[in-house]
């Protein structure tokens, strides 16, 4: 099963289409630390997070940033604890 931060790391490098190689020296990993992520065998720290989010934020509204609020807040479970630390860190930052 892949957890939600896999899954963001994954769609952060698909978006600058980017290889796992250059897309590890992006965030000061080697490929191999980045595959753990994107299997989810290893969580990425909260600072690769946070890049990550930053690389998809596509400006969005208001009204879709309270939706996502709403989502980061219900996250539970031990396998969200980064995804949901680092989101409310930028969460903050924007309201």
């Amino acid at each position: 099963m892949q957890s939600d931060s896999s899954g963001l790391v994954r769609r952060a490098r698909g978006k600058l289409k980017l290889n796992q190689v250059d897309f590890a020296k992006e965030i000061s990993k080697t490929q191999s630390v980045l595959s753990r992520y994107e299997c989810g065998k290893v969580a990425p720290p909260q600072k690769v997070i946070m890049h990550c989010v930053h690389i998809l934020d596509d400006g969005s509204s208001s009204a879709d940033i309270e939706q996502i609020i709403s989502k980061v807040r219900a996250l539970d479970g031990e396998q969200h604890i980064k995804v949901r630390e680092a989101l409310n860190t930028l969460l903050d930052k924007c309201v």
